[in-house]
């Protein structure tokens, strides 16, 4: 809370409204106003100021801002609409998939080059960073073809 004296300066440090010493400071009324509303009224009084009589401005486009809800949570990364062949796909098209980033990708490819092509999705596992909990989040994006 801002305290402030009745002349308008701030209140000096170490002083309180118990202090004998003090003139009754007061509360400034900008403290107890919420600050959702402070963000109307100020956006409201700027859209006035820059409002003239000479000049023509379109009307201003209502947005929906809710300060309570909290934001969408982000996702993992954009699925993709087909499953991927992990034996075709390349370092790009393997990083499309959720959770799988540049360095496991390029391991995806490595392992795939010396041991050649996977017999089942259940052979990602020999890939250092996957087991089978990530095997189990990409079972319904990938595939094998023989």
């Amino acid at each position: 809370m801002v305290v402030v004296h009745p002349k308008g300066d701030r209140a000096p440090q170490g002083t309180s409204r118990t202090d004998p010493r003090d003139p009754a400071p007061l509360a400034h009324p900008a403290a107890r106003i919420p600050a959702a509303l402070l963000l109307l009224v100020t956006v409201a009084v700027c859209l006035m100021a820059s409002r003239s009589a000479d000049r023509q401005m379109p009307a201003p486009r209502v947005l929906a801002v809710s300060l309570d809800a909290a934001p969408p949570a982000p996702t993992d990364a954009p699925a993709p609409t087909t499953t991927l062949d992990i034996n075709t796909a390349t370092q790009q098209q393997l990083q499309l998939l959720p959770r799988i980033g540049p360095t496991i990708a390029q391991r995806i490819v490595n392992d795939r080059e010396r041991h050649g092509r996977y017999r089942s999705v259940e052979q990602l596992d020999r890939v250092v960073g996957i087991g089978p909990k990530t095997i189990e989040r990409l079972r319904p994006h990938i595939r094998v073809q023989p």
